[in-house]
C-alpha cells in the first residue's frame, strides 16, 4: 500500500471518529412554573414549580437562554425533551431533560425568535443587541 493510500485511510477513520451520533428523543413534556434562574454559562434553567420545589433542565440554545433570561421571575411553560445526546465533556451519550421551547404569557420563544429574524439573524441580534438594525455607528462620515 502506498503512503498516500495509508494517509487517506487514516484521515477517513479519524473523520468517522468525530461524527456525532444523532440525538435519541424518548418523549416530550410541558412543565409550568416560575423561572427562578437561567444560568447561560452553565446551560441550566431552574424552574420553581411549587413553594420551595425546583426542577433543573439543560438548555443548549443560546438564543433560547437569552429569551428565558429576559423573563426571570415570570410564569413560564417550558417544553422539555427527554433526550439522549452527545456530551463532549463526558465523551459519551448522556440522557437528560432539555428545554426546547418556552411560552411566557402570550409570547412563545419561536414567535420571539421569528421576530428577531425579521431584523436580522438571531445570531446577529445576540452579537450586538444594542445596535438597531440599519444604523451605522460611524459619526462624521457625511451620512454615507
Amino acid at each position: 500500500m502506498s503512503l498516500v493510500m495509508i494517509a487517506a485511510l487514516l484521515i477517513g477513520v479519524v473523520a468517522d471518529d468525530f461524527e456525532l451520533p444523532p440525538d435519541i428523543v424518548y418523549g416530550t413534556m410541558n412543565r409550568t412554573g416560575r423561572l427562578a434562574e437561567v444560568d447561560a454559562g452553565g446551560l441550566q434553567v431552574v424552574l420553581s414549580v411549587r413553594e420551595g420545589d425546583h426542577e433543573t433542565f439543560w438548555s443548549f440554545d443560546p438564543l433560547l437562554n437569552s429569551f428565558l433570561s429576559l423573563h426571570t421571575d415570570e410564569q413560564a411553560v417550558l417544553e422539555i425533551e427527554d433526550v439522549e445526546t452527545w456530551m463532549p465533556e463526558e465523551e459519551a451519550m448522556v440522557r437528560l431533560l432539555r428545554v426546547v421551547d418556552a411560552t411566557i404569557g402570550e409570547i412563545t420563544f419561536r414567535a420571539w425568535s421569528d421576530s428577531l429574524e425579521a431584523g436580522g439573524t438571531p445570531g446577529e441580534v445576540l452579537e450586538d443587541p444594542g445596535t438597531p438594525r440599519g444604523e451605522d455607528d460611524c459619526e462624521g462620515d457625511g451620512g454615507r
